[in-house]
Parts: C-alpha cells; structure tokens; sequence
C-alpha cells in the first residue's frame, strides 16, 4: 500500500538567510544581514559594534563573501563590517592583505600613518596575556618599539583553540593614533572563524 507523503510546514523565518519555511540549522542558503543587507557578515555582528574584524586562516568558503578582503591564498581576510568605513585601496599578495581606509590604514607604515597589524604569531609574552616569554616574543617586541606601535589585546581570554589547546598566539598590534582610540577590544569569545 502507498505512503502518502506530506510536507510539513514550518512557521517563522530563518535567522540565518532570513527567508520562510525552514530553521537556521537546515538551511541551505547564504546568510546575510537582516539589518544592512551585505552577506559579509551576520545580523550577530552588527548587534556587537563590531567595526573591523581580522580573521586569520578563515574557512574559504565564508572568505569568498562578498565584504571579505582575502590575500592571495585566502590565509588572512580583513572583514569591514561599519558601513560608514569605506575601503580605499587593496592590495594582496601570498599570506598578507593590506586595505587602506579613509579613516584608518592596515598595511605596512612607511609614511607614518595609523596602522593595525593583526597576526597570527605563535608568540608568547605576558604583555598579551601568556604566562611565559619566548624567542618569537623578543623579536615581536624588539619590532613593534622600533615601528612605534602598540599591543591591543588585554585581558585574558585565549584566542587560539582547538581541541585542547588554547593560547594567546595572536596578536593586534597599533600605532598610537590607533591605540588611543580603542574603547573596548575583546575577543569574541562565542565566535567561531571555522578555520
């Protein structure tokens, strides 16, 4: 004897791609804003203040969204998530990205204009929260003095985790102009970058 077959309805939207008839865990679809419309981050984001992300080894699939700014083999994206920041000028290359703002500039400082530098160092120092000095630390700390920039992480919280390994290994790094203006830097604990 046949089944018959019905389908079921669903109510609400998906908080994901924000269209109706399934949740955000079946869907299928790419997400995107509800409140600005881009598809280079989520609503979540917004929600946070968050400005400017820095991603390092990104999932390549969310980097190839619109929004991303990505080098050459997609190791480092930069994220502009203020609509009101608008990007400049690009430039890639193999493992580094360098986007100029109107307002700030990420890339290297030969002309002294304000600059963040966020990286994946594998470097441990107290300055930005490890228990422990290493070599990498000296050379890192030796550089940003000469360069006049600054470390911007504070507090505790680990950026590095997988599995059960978690450390401090990355680093923001900014001139004064940058530092000065940094009202609230954290890591967005909650967040996963799916790298």
């Amino acid at each position: 004897m046949p089944k018959t077959v019905k389908e079921k309805k669903t109510k609400g939207k998906c908080l994901r791609c924000w269209q109706e008839g399934h949740k955000a865990n079946e869907c299928l679809n790419e997400s995107y804003c509800i409140a600005c419309k881009s598809k280079a981050h989520n609503t979540n984001d917004m929600s946070k203040n968050i400005d400017i992300l820095i991603v390092s080894e990104p999932n390549i699939k969310l980097a190839e969204n619109r929004g991303w700014f990505s080098d050459n083999n997609i190791d480092a994206s930069v994220i502009v998530l203020n609509k009101n920041i608008k990007v400049f000028k690009l430039e890639r290359g193999d493992h580094w990205i360098c986007i100029e703002l109107y307002e700030h500039i990420i890339c290297s400082n030969r002309q002294n204009k304000p600059v963040i530098l966020g990286e994946d160092m594998n470097a441990k120092s107290p300055a930005w929260g490890s228990n422990y000095e290493d070599v990498r630390e000296e050379i890192i700390s030796t550089w940003s003095i000469v360069q006049n920039m600054h470390v911007a992480n504070t507090g505790n919280t680990q950026n590095f985790i997988r599995d059960e390994r978690k450390s401090f290994i990355g680093i923001i790094l900014c001139t004064d102009t940058i530092a000065e203006n940094i009202t609230d830097w954290t890591v967005a604990e909650d967040e996963e970058n799916f790298s």
